[in-house]
């Protein structure tokens, strides 16, 4: 029984973490069609500027300067490239691809291709009934879960949440009655770029990074968010205990070198059953309750 609730409590953990990249990836593809495989990178970057800077001024503002950076970052690539891809997804999508490559170069360029270990956030575990509970792992779902909390808040309890998911079900339509499509979706891009960096530097308090984790996480942010539904932020968190879950439990077992593709198969498998994911997705109205 300690060793369920032990895998429990690790599932969270992750859970929480993979919520926060495949819902920046989910909220750009609802409202804009786009498959952005440069959101990995943004977690990555997001993680080294932690990393760099939680030595100098401590994590919380390490943390708070990666998520700066990354806002910046992502309402640049936006302004710059994926705007001017808006009608063809397509392109965005083989844009973001270019930009993995050349963000991914640009982190090894400034911090070497080495693999790093940030100095724990919060050093400790607690035992609980034979179940450890690092203080790391608790502040990842202390401060992944508010946020969680906030921004579905934020989608279906605001006015501005309101317009995205008006949007999100047709973008014409909305601009007709007023909505400012064009504004919503370049910070729609500035949410999805603060949560990445957010779970960059939660997950740097973690594990040891480099350069190359961008593919690591963006395989799991798009399996949450594709068993989910792509474009539906209610899945992501359903999804996001289904990843983690399988995962924490085919690490305890011999089969840990399988993890990639036993998540791959159950995305086959998710889809072959429900096209659009286990929540209506990418072929229905995306961003609805």
């Amino acid at each position: 029984m300690t060793i369920v609730v032990q895998q429990i409590f690790n599932a969270l953990s992750l859970a929480s973490m993979y919520a926060l990249i495949a819902l920046g990836i989910t909220l750009v593809f609802g409202l804009t069609g786009l498959v952005n495989f440069a959101q990995g990178d943004l977690v990555m970057l997001g993680a080294m500027i932690a990393l760099w800077a939680t030595p100098k001024v401590g994590f919380v503002v390490g943390t708070l300067l990666a998520c700066v950076a990354m806002a910046v970052l992502s309402m640049a690539l936006e302004r710059g490239l994926f705007r001017r891809t808006r009608n063809s997804p397509l392109s965005g999508f083989m844009i973001s691809l270019g930009l993995v490559l050349v963000l991914e170069g640009l982190a090894i360029a400034i911090w070497g291709n080495l693999t790093l270990q940030m100095p724990a956030p919060v050093p400790g575990r607690f035992v609980l009934g034979g179940v450890i509970i690092p203080q790391e792992n608790l502040l990842t779902m202390a401060v992944a879960i508010p946020v969680l909390a906030i921004v579905f808040a934020f989608l279906y309890y605001t006015k501005v949440g309101t317009a995205l998911r008006a949007i999100a079900v047709d973008s014409e339509v909305a601009q007709w009655i007023g909505i400012p499509v064009t504004k919503l979706v370049m910070w729609t891009f500035v949410v999805g770029g603060v949560l990445a960096a957010l779970a960059g530097a939660l997950y740097a308090g973690l594990f040891p990074i480099n350069a190359y984790i961008d593919s690591d996480l963006v395989i799991r942010g798009f399996a949450v968010a594709i068993i989910g539904g792509l474009g539906n932020p209610a899945g992501v968190l359903v999804a996001a205990l289904i990843v983690a879950g399988v995962e924490t439990g085919v690490s305890s077992t011999p089969l840990t070198a399988w993890i990639d593709p036993i998540v791959f198969g159950l995305i086959v498998v998710i889809l072959l059953v429900r096209p659009t994911g286990l929540f209506r997705g990418a072929a229905g109205a995306s961003l609805q309750q």
